[in-house]
Parts: C-alpha cells; sequence; structure tokens
C-alpha cells in the first residue's frame, strides 16, 4: 500500500512512504516497477555512542520513510513535459548525523517520471528545463499531515512548471504591500463597509463607478457589523462571513487548488509565482482562507485584461465591535497575459554534475 501526504508548505510539499521499496533509489526515465521485497534490513546505525541503542533507532525511525514517488510534470496549459531533468535529493536525518543522496532522471514523452526506493527523512524534487521556470516539489516522508495524496502509476501526482511567454517584466505592477495613502496598514472601524473594492492597476481604493480588481466583502446587519451567529460559525479552513470577489474573473487559493493544479508551501513568495494558471481559477466569490499558514490567490479580472497573484493579511475580526486591519500584497500583469515571473534555468541548474543515474 502506497500512502503520501502533502503539508501545506511552499514550495511544492509530499509525504511518501512504502514498506518494500529498494534501498537505493532507482531513477529511469518515465515509470518503473515497483521493487516488491521483503521489508529492507534497517540501516545501519551511526556511530554514536551507545552503539545499537534502541532509544536512538526508534527515534531515527520516527523520523525516516521510503520513498516511492509517480509523478507526470505538465506545463500551465496541462500539457506534458517531456526530456525534462529531474533532481532528487533524498536527505537521511539521524541520532547526532544526517547524510544525503542524489540521483537523476528524465521526464518520458508523456511527462512521466518515478524514483522508487530510498529511506529518508526529507525529498526534494527539482524540474529544469530550457524554457520553463525551475519548478519542483519537496518535503518530509514522514510528519503531519494536512492533505492526503495518493501518487501511483495508476494516479500520479501533476508537477506543473511554467512554460515562458518571454513577455516584457517591466510591465508587472508590484504592491509590496498594496499603499493606503502614507501607511501600508488599512484600518476599518464599525461600521463595516459591506465591500472595499481595490484597483490593483492604480493601486488605489476605488470609488463607486471606477473599475476594479479585487473586492473584500462582510456579512453584516443594519448597523455594520457582523452577527453573532455569523461569528460562531465554524466552517473548517474558511470563515463564513468574509468574502474575496474578482471583478468580471475568477480566483484560486493557491494551497487549496482544484484537483491536479499543485499547490505551493514552504517559502512561498507571492512574486515569484510564475503566472496565473488559468485552468486552476476556480469562481468569482470564494470564503476567506483562515486557517492556513498563507492565503494567496491566484486571479483573472476585468474579462481577462488583468491577471495577477494576491495575498490578504488579515481583516478577520477577532470580536463583535472590534475594527478590522489588514495588508494587501500583489503582482499584477495589466497586459492581458497571464505570466508574472519568468526566468530560465541556469548552466549550474541543468548540469548532472554530482546527480547520477542510480540503478
Amino acid at each position: 500500500m502506497i500512502s503520501h501526504t502533502t503539508s501545506n508548505w511552499a514550495l511544492l510539499c509530499v509525504f511518501i512512504s512504502l514498506v518494500g521499496c529498494a534501498e537505493s533509489p532507482r531513477a529511469v526515465p518515465g515509470y518503473q516497477a515497483f521493487t516488491q521485497t521483503a521489508a529492507p534490513a534497517a540501516p545501519s546505525p551511526p556511530l554514536v555512542i551507545p552503539a545499537g541503542d534502541q532509544r536512538r533507532r526508534a527515534y531515527e525511525d520516527s523520523l525516516n520513510g521510503r520513498l516511492c514517488y509517480y509523478g507526470q510534470v505538465v506545463d500551465q496549459n496541462n500539457e506534458p513535459v517531456p526530456n525534462a531533468l529531474v533532481k532528487i535529493t533524498l536527505e537521511r536525518l539521524g541520532w547526532n548525523n544526517s547524510s544525503s543522496f542524489r540521483c537523476r532522471t528524465t521526464t518520458d514523452a508523456d511527462g512521466k517520471f518515478s524514483v522508487v526506493g530510498g529511506v529518508g527523512t526529507n525529498v526534494y524534487i527539482r524540474i529544469y528545463k530550457a524554457g520553463y521556470t525551475p519548478g519542483g516539489r519537496s518535503g518530509s516522508l514522514r510528519g503531519g499531515t494536512v492533505d492526503l495524496l495518493r501518487a501511483t502509476p495508476d494516479a500520479p501526482r501533476a508537477i506543473p512548471v511554467w512554460k515562458n511567454t518571454g513577455f516584457d517584466q517591466s510591465q508587472l505592477i508590484r504592491h509590496d504591500p498594496f499603499p493606503f495613502g502614507k501607511i501600508s496598514l488599512l484600518e476599518i472601524q464599525i461600521p463595516l463597509p459591506k465591500q472595499t473594492r481595490f484597483d490593483l492597476v492604480r493601486g488605489v481604493i476605488a470609488k463607486e463607478g471606477e473599475d476594479w480588481d479585487v473586492a473584500m466583502e462582510y456579512t453584516l446587519n443594519d448597523k455594520g457589523e457582523i452577527p453573532r451567529e455569523e461569528l460562531d460559525k465554524q466552517d473548517g479552513r474558511y470563515l463564513t462571513y468574509y468574502f474575496i470577489r474578482i471583478n468580471d474573473g475568477k480566483m484560486a487559493y493557491t494551497n487549496d487548488p482544484l484537483p491536479g493544479f499543485a499547490p505551493t508551501g514552504d517559502g512561498f513568495i507571492y512574486h515569484h509565482q510564475p503566472g496565473v494558471f488559468l485552468n486552476a481559477l476556480k469562481a468569482p466569490r470564494l470564503p476567506y482562507l483562515y486557517q492556513a499558514d498563507n492565503r494567496v490567490f491566484q486571479f483573472q479580472s476585468r474579462g481577462g485584461k488583468v491577471h495577477g497573484s494576491c495575498a490578504i493579511e488579515g481583516g478577520a475580526l477577532g470580536s463583535l465591535n472590534s475594527s478590522v486591519s489588514f495588508r494587501l500584497y500583489a503582482l499584477i500583469n495589466p497586459t492581458g497575459s497571464p505570466a508574472l515571473h519568468e526566468i530560465e534555468p541556469t548552466e549550474k541548474n541543468l548540469s548532472t554534475d554530482g546527480y547520477p543515474l542510480s540503478e
């Protein structure tokens, strides 16, 4: 049985475990068969006194899992990316020591690759190909879980990478953060407005009748307060009284995507997102993602004239009569192109030195 889980990290996070894989990862183009063997012997413990201490062995076993991963690399149009270089680093943590193993493979004509075997704590998968912004996935083989995912030959995990378009990046507009006059923190007192609209092209709060891109919406009573019954509601990861709306377009949170769209994770910075994945955009209005490490969302607004990546920090009420305060960060492409931050892989990225093909 294969069990895969993913954390809420930004790059892309993988939790993978399989008993019965070979001890050394084999990386060959396309998919390779499972190596079904008896459970491999536990690796030799490090030379740490006291040698053979069972507490140390239990500690290491709690950290380390078995790597067996099947993926398919696709671009922003969901087209397979063949002949991409896949670099894998498998890190193993122990009692007062650590080690790592590296190998490489390439995607086949369908963009597929697999890494079967190996014991470790963390895995780092990086995808490189000329003409594509580097991407990948990283995470722990064991740890706390957030989202269950399974990656098998029949159900590989899609890893999207951005196919560069060569657009003029000088056209981008960056709000780091959005300016509210001379300050970057906006505070709104009771009575709250039902909707606050942001024109991310001009960098202003839009007035009635003016064009806009992103709006905050609250469920309010006639006093401009959020009703107590709304504050008391619990709906998993979302607030039921606070919504993000897009003007004549759609949005999607990057860590709560449609199936097949890879979420971002650890260290994610909004302006490093290569572009807006249009096939992942969900709806013109979504509830505020409250229980998450980041609330970054992609969007398309103004009928496709504007694309961007945005994050709103704050805006949730702590009590019935409190004000709300928040900051807004965004990277905007007002040219009609969904591209945001494109880079080419470096010569070092494309080098295979130190990443042998492992048998």
